[in-house]
């Protein structure tokens, strides 16, 4: 019942974008006068909490009862109304938690049954509130927070999907394992933690002396980014700082900032600082974000060809096929997972300790809005101690990386989470909550175990 449901819920969102809807209506679509713009700052969870209504009220509703939801025109009202009947029979529900993220046009309930089944509702809408796409995930349970070691291991192999949970000590130069759970070793997806090794690329730049905290970096259209950060909606000319593109990227996860990095210092010098670092040949190409974006799903989608450090030519051949003076894709209307084609960024949890590692033995030398743990920077119930703390997320696609001191100790927590079907992964906050309560629940059975011996 579980994958047959959650596969139809998919099917709404693919139609959608299938039929062309974005936050704009079709052209030939007239909007009926007594449907007007709804104000951005609740709409889409005003839709959310239409949807849950519904559900709510469907058992006890005649199947052929209309619905009272405002749908964009594409979307199937039949699809629809069975997601919504097959989610009141699995109920019933209560929300546990809201979201709307960076975007009015999008919002999340994290939902609870009376059985203590949790699911995530993710809806889109347009900008007068109509619903453009709605699908239901795996959430985590967000009692998570006050469970033991054991409990958070189990709610960790409840995600479906690759996972890998690891914490780490960071002893000198090297990362000493503490603890691990998932089922996949190894490397994986990364989504926006990839930023982080741009950020270490930045600075290790400027220890080389080959570029400056004060250098300049202009936004065009060609490496202007989407969606996440104000420049992407800063004007053409807009020029920042290379110390305020690196706080940007990292703290706001900026794709234009990251990309204006990325294109100052050269792709080759990130990849080659990333190889400095961890000491091990990439883990795959790096691109920008914009690249991500025309590869995995622009109007001329490819799949990378096979990663081969002594043939970069391959590379950089591939990647002129996707110079683009404008993105051909909205972001926001990706749903699909390309992961698996190649289409991010990878590294494994080692790898991804080492270059925390560096990063926390040269915090001396980052801006200050790193170090001082920016609440912009940081996500809540994080561990005690924590001075950076990195989300990341593409469909299919969570993870992060926090760095805590405790007792005088340096640790480094991973949490990398992928799945071909994007619902299984989206609940973004559970996921770092789960995390970061691996890593306080990890320690906290060291502890046990050294007072024992």
């Amino acid at each position: 019942m579980k994958r047959r449901h959650v596969r139809v819920t998919v099917l709404i969102v693919v139609s959608c974008v299938l039929g062309g809807c974005t936050g704009d209506l079709p052209e030939d679509v007239v909007a009926p006068e007594a449907r007007v713009e709804v104000p951005r700052s609740n709409r889409a969870l005003l839709a959310a909490n239409d949807i849950l209504a519904e559900i709510t009220a469907s058992a006890q509703l005649d199947r052929d009862t209309p619905s009272s939801l405002q749908l964009a025109a594409g979307l199937d009202s039949r699809v629809v109304s069975d997601t919504i009947e097959a989610m009141a029979e699995l109920g019933p529900w209560e929300q546990v938690e809201s979201d709307t993220g960076e975007s009015a046009d999008s919002a999340e309930l994290v939902l609870r049954s009376h059985g203590g089944r949790h699911m995530t509702l993710h809806v889109n809408v347009d900008r007068r509130g109509d619903i453009l796409g709605l699908w239901f995930g795996h959430a985590v349970d967000r009692s998570v927070h006050s469970k033991d070691a054991l409990s958070v291991e189990a709610e960790i192999a409840a995600v479906p999907g690759a996972s890998n949970v690891s914490l780490w000590r960071i002893d000198g130069d090297r990362c000493s394992l503490m603890a691990k759970s998932g089922n996949r070793a190894g490397n994986l997806p990364l989504a926006s933690v990839s930023k982080l090794f741009v950020a270490a690329a930045a600075l290790r730049a400027i220890q080389k002396g080959e570029a400056g905290w004060a250098d300049q970096l202009t936004i065009t259209e060609a490496n202007r980014s989407l969606p996440s950060g104000a420049l992407a909606g800063a004007p053409v000319g807009t020029s920042v700082s290379l110390r305020e593109a690196v706080v940007a990227a990292v703290l706001e996860s900026d794709n234009t900032a990251n990309d204006l990095i990325v294109e100052h210092l050269g792709v080759s010098f990130v990849m080659d600082t990333a190889r400095e670092i961890t000491g091990t040949e990439s883990a795959g190409h790096f691109w920008t974000t914009r690249e991500v974006f025309e590869i995995g799903w622009g109007e001329n989608r490819g799949d990378p060809p096979e990663f081969d450090p002594k043939a970069p030519e391959r590379t950089d051949a591939f990647r002129k096929l996707y110079a683009r003076d404008a993105l051909t894709v909205e972001p926001l209307a990706v749903h699909s997972s390309r992961w698996q084609d190649g289409v991010d960024w990878y590294a494994s949890s080692q790898q991804l300790c080492v270059l925390a590692g560096w990063l926390d033995g040269n915090r001396d030398e980052l801006p200050k809005q790193l170090t001082e743990g920016s609440a912009a920077g940081l996500a809540a119930d994080v561990p005690a101690g924590t001075w950076l703390w990195k989300p990341g997320g593409a469909p299919g696609v969570s993870a992060s990386l926090g760095v805590f001191e405790r007792e005088g100790e340096r640790y480094i927590v991973t949490g990398q989470f992928a799945s071909t079907h994007v619902p299984d992964v989206a609940d973004s906050r559970g996921l770092q909550l789960l995390t970061s309560r691996f890593a306080s629940t990890g320690l906290e059975a060291l502890g046990s175990e050294a007072s024992k011996g």
